[in-house]
């Protein structure tokens, strides 16, 4: 089994664009802060098993010119934005082919995981505000609700309502309700508390073929931000084989809109709000159509399983 999907016999160099989702949402006059450059620059050294052995751009410019690359280098990017892949184009690598910005846009949107049906009862993703406030009317199973944005990540652009106090809270974020509907819709599901958060890693091929790899264990904190991430899950027979047909469905409808490239999908476990003191699988989430922090990881040797009719192994297409 092979442990990481870059290698290769070409030398390679990464552009970690953690931000992508900002791209994706904003354009192309995105411009991330000081800030936010050094917490990708420490977000970095946590990926050093999907980078080790390859060159890494920094997040900031040299002031001299940009870092070039030996010729013949192969670019590679955490997530293929029309920026990163300019940014690799100008070090000198080789551009990979990548999916058009209309379908990353899809494919990253939470409209699209939207479509694949709900996981939590109550949930859904709405683009008009009578309908949004009418279906937050009905109450949330545990009291509180969860609205988020089509590109929040790391726990940003998200919004939290209480059942007693949902109107007053609604027309205080009246301006952010708005302008995230005018930017695409919120998806909203009933807050959980998780007892168990856990990830299923894809690749789709240019052709179609979608290779699945083992499920890691992720600890997050309060908010649902990444942490760390560990195999070795728990995962019940029951709740394994959801997991996996989900990533199968996601692989393929990601297939369907021209998408190639890694995938992640997120699911958890969680308390049932219903007074019985059992516990209900989410088993997808999110979807994540880039590189994950724990990508390498979830590819990592023994670990490794082979779904029916997928391959457990990194494609050749990965490891270019």
């Amino acid at each position: 089994m092979l442990s990481r999907p870059d290698l290769g016999s070409a030398p390679r160099v990464w552009l970690l664009n953690f931000d992508a989702e900002d791209e994706l949402d904003r354009g192309s006059g995105h411009t991330a802060s000081a800030g936010a450059r050094a917490r990708m620059e420490t977000l970095a050294a946590l990926v050093v098993s999907l980078t080790k052995g390859d060159l890494v751009l920094p997040q900031t410019r040299p002031e001299g010119g940009d870092v070039q690359v030996p010729a013949g280098t192969v670019g590679h990017a955490w997530c293929p934005t029309p920026a990163a892949l300019r940014r690799l184009g100008q070090a000198g690598a080789v551009v990979p082919e990548a999916p058009p910005l209309e379908v990353l846009r899809r494919a990253n949107h939470r409209g699209f995981s939207a479509e694949l049906g709900p996981t939590l009862p109550s949930s859904g993703f709405f683009t008009d505000e009578a309908r949004l406030r009418a279906h937050l009317g009905k109450g949330s199973p545990t009291g509180i609700w969860v609205l988020k944005r089509p590109f929040a990540f790391a726990g940003r652009g998200r919004l939290r309502l209480r059942d007693d106090a949902r109107e007053a809270e609604l027309d205080a974020a009246a301006s952010w309700v708005r302008a995230s509907l005018s930017r695409g819709g919120l998806d909203v599901t009933p807050w959980m508390v998780r007892v168990g958060d856990y990830a299923l890693h894809g690749f789709v091929e240019p052709g179609g073929h979608v290779h699945l790899s083992a499920p890691t264990v992720q600890m997050c904190d309060d908010e649902g931000r990444w942490l760390r991430s560990t195999v070795g899950h728990d995962l019940v027979p029951a709740e394994l084989h959801t997991l996996r047909n989900e990533a199968v469905r996601t692989g393929a409808r990601l297939a369907a809109i021209g998408y190639f490239g890694p995938f992640g999908i997120d699911a958890f476990r969680y308390a049932a709000a219903y007074g019985d003191g059992g516990v209900r699988f989410c088993p997808r989430i999110e979807v994540n159509a880039r590189y994950t922090m724990a990508w390498s990881l979830a590819w990592s040797g023994a670990h490794t399983v082979t779904t029916p009719g997928l391959s457990g192994a990194i494609p050749a297409s990965a490891r270019k």
